[in-house]
């Protein structure tokens, strides 16, 4: 069996090389919101945070320590009403010296109102501290749930039924009864057409004349 070309090998990795980057770039692009804070601003035990409110569940705190003292920027990821607390479940920076940055990236679940605080206790309970809010679009129905949904809508169409009362002076045999004074044959629904002559078999009264019609088919 004939062995590839080290020269068709080459040109397959270059394809397959080339591929990998298309296929990435192909992907949409995860939504970021970027938040910028500032510890140490306008005072050394508070953090200055610009925009407080986003609308993605994933945000990026980009963190710079305008202060003097070295500070952590710390974000409660359970919804909470007030900016009361001075500890919580989160994710943190490390410790950031006077004059430097750090990033902090979260995802979080739910809109709400979230705590941010120092993640060194005692600044927390200084007052270093604030809260930002996450608004989500609302969820649009899946189209498995409207297909769901049409599905059903037809199936109760499709097996409703109307029933439309029918003659009994058209369809079977007439149960007899009386119009006009005259008593009507049972075995001559409207519609019936019955041999007229002699010995054709006719016994009802009213095609002999002189009678006025019973309303049956023997007319």
């Amino acid at each position: 069996m004939p062995r590839p070309r080290p020269t068709l090998l080459l040109a397959l990795t270059a394809l397959a090389a080339a591929a990998v980057p298309a296929a990435l770039e192909a992907r949409p692009a995860a939504r970021i919101a970027t938040i910028t804070v500032i510890a140490g601003s306008p005072r050394e035990l508070a953090f200055t945070v610009s925009p407080r409110s986003f609308t993605t569940a994933t945000v990026r705190f980009e963190v710079r320590n305008r202060g003097t003292e070295a500070h952590s920027f710390k974000l409660c990821t359970r919804p909470a009403a007030s900016a009361k607390a001075d500890a919580c479940t989160g994710k943190a920076t490390g410790l950031i010296a006077p004059g430097k940055t750090a990033t902090l990236t979260v995802t979080l679940k739910t809109s709400g109102t979230y705590e941010y605080l120092s993640g060194i206790r005692a600044q927390a309970a200084a007052g270093m501290k604030g809260l930002v809010t996450l608004r989500l679009a609302p969820t649009a129905p899946s189209s498995s749930s409207s297909s769901s949904s049409s599905s059903s809508s037809s199936a109760s169409a499709a097996g409703a039924t109307t029933t439309t009362p029918s003659s009994s002076g058209t369809t079977g045999r007439s149960s007899g009864g009386v119009v006009n004074g005259q008593a009507t044959d049972p075995a001559c629904p409207p519609g019936t057409l019955v041999p007229v002559g002699p010995g054709a078999g006719d016994q009802d009264d009213d095609n002999e004349g002189g009678f006025p019609t019973d309303g049956d088919g023997c007319l």
